[in-house]
C-alpha cells in the first residue's frame, strides 16, 4: 500500500545525534544539563540567528496542532496551551519544543518534497528526523552510558516523556552490548 508524504534528504541516526551533540556545544550547554527550552525558544535563538522569530498562537487557530516550524521562515510557533505547559516544564511541551527546533535546525531553507512511496524509510521523513533530533538534544547520549540507564531517572534528571527516556535506555543497552559508539 502507497502513501503520500512529505521527504527531505536523508539523515543517519548518527547524523543527528552529532548535530543535536553540535548544537549544545554551540550554546554551551554540558552534556549533564537539562535543557532550559523558554529561554533557548524566547531570548537566545533570537541573538543567534538573523530573522528568526518564535509565536505563541491562539489554540482556536491551531485546531489541535502543539508546534509548528515555518521552514521558508526561520520561526517556531508554538500552541498557546503548549506554551503555557512549556511555561510548567512539562515534559511533552519540552519535547514538542525540541522538536520544533529540529525542524528550524534540519528543514528550514530546505527542499521538502511529496512523494507517493511504496516502502516507508524513516531516514527521509522529516518528523522521524525531528523527533530523533529532539530526543539526542534533550537527553544526550554521552550523559547517560555510563550512568543509570533506568528510563524513570533519565525522565526525572532531563525532564522528557517515559518514552523518550525508554528511547535512550535502549540506545545506551545497543551501546553496551554492541561495546560500539554507535548513536
Amino acid at each position: 500500500m502507497a502513501d503520500v508524504s512529505r521527504v527531505v534528504s536523508p539523515r543517519t541516526k548518527k547524523q543527528i545525534s552529532d548535530t543535536a551533540d553540535h548544537l549544545r556545544r554551540i550554546l554551551r550547554l554540558s552534556p549533564f544539563a537539562r535543557v532550559q527550552m523558554m529561554p533557548l525558544l524566547e531570548h537566545v535563538l533570537p541573538e543567534v540567528l538573523d530573522h528568526y522569530h518564535f509565536d505563541v498562537v491562539p489554540d482556536s487557530l491551531m485546531k489541535g496542532i502543539e508546534g509548528t516550524t515555518d521552514i521558508v521562515l526561520p520561526i517556531i510557533r508554538l500552541a498557546n496551551q503548549t506554551y503555557e505547559r512549556l511555561r510548567r516544564s512539562d515534559p511533552d511541551a519540552r519535547f514538542t519544543a525540541a522538536h520544533e527546533l529540529g525542524h528550524l535546525v534540519f528543514h528550514s531553507g530546505a527542499h521538502v518534497r511529496y512523494a507517493r512511496r511504496t516502502k516507508y524509510d524513516c531516514s527521509s521523513d522529516p518528523e522521524w528526523q525531528a523527533d530523533r533530533f529532539a530526543d539526542n538534544f534533550l537527553v544526550p547520549i554521552q550523559a547517560i552510558v555510563s550512568g543509570t540507564a533506568k528510563p524513570e531517572a533519565i525522565a526525572s534528571h532531563f525532564g522528557v516523556p517515559i518514552e523518550v527516556a525508554r528511547r535512550r535506555s535502549w540506545a545506551v543497552q545497543s551501546i553496551r552490548k554492541n561495546k560500539g559508539s554507535v548513536k
